[in-house]
């Protein structure tokens, strides 16, 4: 998934947002899922990074 988030005023300034995930099914009951997601902001607060990475993996339990 991809966002694009100018400012309305200022469209020079903007953010933008990347979400990737993949799931798989382990078995009927569980599925596993790892994801990775990219936040971008090119006017960040003073010494504030403006990339931001997170990855992150999820177990999940279908009842």
């Amino acid at each position: 998934m991809f966002f694009y988030i100018p400012k309305i005023d200022e469209s020079a300034v903007y953010r933008y947002t990347h979400d990737v995930s993949l799931s798989v099914a382990i078995n009927t009951y569980l599925s596993l899922s790892v994801g990775y997601l990219h936040e971008f902001n090119n006017n960040p607060a003073p010494g504030v990074k403006n990339i931001d990475e997170t990855i992150n993996a999820q177990v999940s339990i279908n009842l």
